[in-house]
């Protein structure tokens, strides 16, 4: 069977790619564009304001298209690094290995009740544990109180 949720067939993807893609060649065109221009002019000792100094702002701008088409650009091959990596969901593919259960099949026998414990009551102690609990109640309370002093 096959995995109808690969990342080839993922739209999002394909136009993270896509624009990642024409964002870097229309930086690149710009930045090369605008350089050879700049350069040529100034050697040429025909340059003028516009070409000097809006030449630089395109050169920036192109600037950042290119970078940000390679992000994307790497931000796509991590995903597809990551996809591979993962493994496969278990609801598409999985679910026809899980072993079909009836209600009737299940047997009543394998459960059982869990026990239940009484508390002891308070006849049932020993007399030794009477004694004890007489022992404590008439020792001094300052012994049975915490003090700061001490």
């Amino acid at each position: 069977m096959k995995n109808t949720n690969a990342l080839t067939r993922s739209t999002p993807f394909w136009l993270l790619l896509l624009m990642s893609l024409g964002l870097t060649g229309i930086g690149g065109w710009l930045v090369t564009n605008q350089v050879t221009s700049m350069t040529s002019r100034l050697l040429d000792g025909t340059a003028t304001n516009v070409d000097v100094y809006v030449g630089q702002a395109m050169v920036v701008f192109g600037a950042a298209l290119l970078g940000a088409g390679l992000l994307g650009i790497l931000l796509s091959l991590v995903l597809g690094a990551v996809k591979a990596l993962l493994p496969a969901k278990a609801g598409a593919a999985g679910s026809a290995a899980l072993p079909d259960v009836q209600a009737d099949e299940v047997d009543a026998t394998e459960f059982t009740a869990p026990e239940t414990t009484t508390p002891v009551e308070d006849s049932e102690k020993s007399d030794a544990d009477a004694a004890e609990e007489s022992d404590a109640d008439a020792s001094d309370p300052a012994e049975r109180e915490p003090s700061i002093t001490r």
